[in-house]
């Protein structure tokens, strides 16, 4: 029978026998004696799976300590410490944080503006001028309060708010002892103004404040019509940076130990 076409490859032809490619050459023990690759320690004495750090340390080209770091370490210089690089890249990240934090600081110093600090009548007036509609809150005959949206007419030298409203109105009496109207500039400037209302039936101050817009609301005209004057007590005022200033003092209070300038509060007596 021929061979021929038998490949060589393990128990191809066993007349021939393996392969050399894949025989085992290891021989057999002898008798007393242990495998020839014996380690030369036992497992217990050297743990197969414990990393060899000072190894890997000369492998990385780090095991030599140099300079301040040795010094700061308390380890000679002819001895190898795998945790130098670590402790100087900490170092470079630490002064870098507090370059940043500096940087950050000019920054913010920068672009936060002066105009919150001691802020006068005459500030809040120009800061509030544009808002038209504001909260205006009241005690009802139960005791509780109630707000309700109102259009600002016009706000005097003084700091009282006028309003025109409807006489009629549930909550409208002539005398209303504790009143607070709430101003919002956008999202930078809050002004509460704490105070009593009085009903002004002053015609004239009536013709002064009315407007085209008041028509919508007194379809009927003018007969139900009133003025509320809300004599202020004092404003009551809390201020925010803009948007990019805030971000800058986030951003600063991550890398330092400063607190954030996020704005200002105050009162201001009338």
């Amino acid at each position: 029978m021929s061979t021929n076409h038998l490949r060589n490859q393990a128990g191809g032809n066993p007349a021939q026998g393996p392969h050399p490619d894949v025989a085992n050459p290891t021989p057999s023990p002898a008798a007393g004696e242990d495998f020839p690759d014996r380690p030369e320690e036992s497992v217990a004495e050297r743990p197969q799976d414990q990393p060899d750090l000072d190894a890997f340390a000369e492998r990385m080209g780090t095991d030599q300590l140099e300079g301040r770091s040795a010094a700061r370490l308390g380890v000679d210089d002819d001895k190898r410490d795998w945790r130098a690089p670590v402790s100087t890249a900490l170092g470079g990240l630490a002064t870098g944080a507090r370059s940043l934090g500096e940087r950050l600081k000019g920054v913010s110093e920068r672009l936060v503006s002066d105009d919150d600090a001691d802020l006068d009548l005459g500030d809040l007036r120009e800061r509030v001028g544009k808002v038209r509609t504001v909260m205006v809150t009241t005690a009802d005959e139960r005791g509780t309060l109630s707000s309700r949206p109102m259009t600002v007419q016009y706000v005097t030298d003084s700091g009282d708010v006028h309003f025109v409203v409807d006489r009629d109105a549930d909550w409208v009496s002539p005398s209303m002892d504790a009143v607070n109207v709430a101003f919002v500039d956008g999202s930078s400037t809050w002004v509460s103004v704490a105070g009593r209302g009085v009903l002004d039936n002053d015609n004239q101050l009536l013709d002064d404040l009315w407007n085209p817009l008041l028509d919508s609301y007194f379809p009927e005209g003018r007969a139900n019509a009133v003025v509320l004057r809300v004599l202020a007590d004092r404003w009551e005022y809390w201020t925010a940076p803009n948007k990019l200033n805030q971000l800058v003092e986030i951003a600063k209070t991550r890398v330092s130990d400063d607190r954030p300038d996020l704005g200002d509060s105050g009162t201001v007596e009338t």
